[in-house]
């Protein structure tokens, strides 16, 4: 497991200045759709400036944590040597773990937010999703019949 995530954080590392690009934009983006772009369209802007810099964030701090591999113990390593080194592993496990679920938050975050969006956009009734079935006459409206 750590490995992967230290193979993942070596191929994300060279794209860090991208990251804090995203999070320098969406920090800037957020307080001009609070108060140049008003009605749904600051909504919008200032819901995806709040993903995108929860991406950036999460995304720096896995980078962080996985971009320097664990060094390798060597066979004739002592006692207090092999403790610092499984204490590493157990912290870099940890880490794992509790950047994992802060991924997965802000995955369903991200997902909320676009059907939040999607919601707004097509409205409430289809639940995001354009109807194709026709319209229902009203049975209480006397000019059908």
């Amino acid at each position: 497991m750590l490995e992967t995530c230290a193979r993942v954080a070596a191929w994300l590392r060279p794209y860090t200045w991208l990251l804090g690009l995203i999070a320098i934009g969406a920090l800037l983006a957020f307080p001009a759709a609070l108060f140049l772009i008003s009605g749904e369209t600051g909504q919008f802007v200032s819901l995806a400036a709040i993903t995108l810099l929860l991406w950036a964030l999460t995304l720096g701090a896995f980078v962080r944590a996985f971009a320097t591999p664990l060094q390798p113990l060597s066979a004739d390593a002592g006692l207090f040597t092999r403790a610092r080194a499984a204490l590493a592993r157990l912290y870099r496990r940890f880490l794992a773990i509790l950047i994992g679920g802060l991924l997965l938050m802000v995955l369903w975050f991200s997902i909320r937010a676009a059907l939040l969006i999607g919601d707004t956009v097509d409205g409430p009734a289809t639940g995001g999703a354009r109807s194709t079935a026709p319209p229902v006459p009203n049975p209480g409206n006397t000019q059908l019949r």
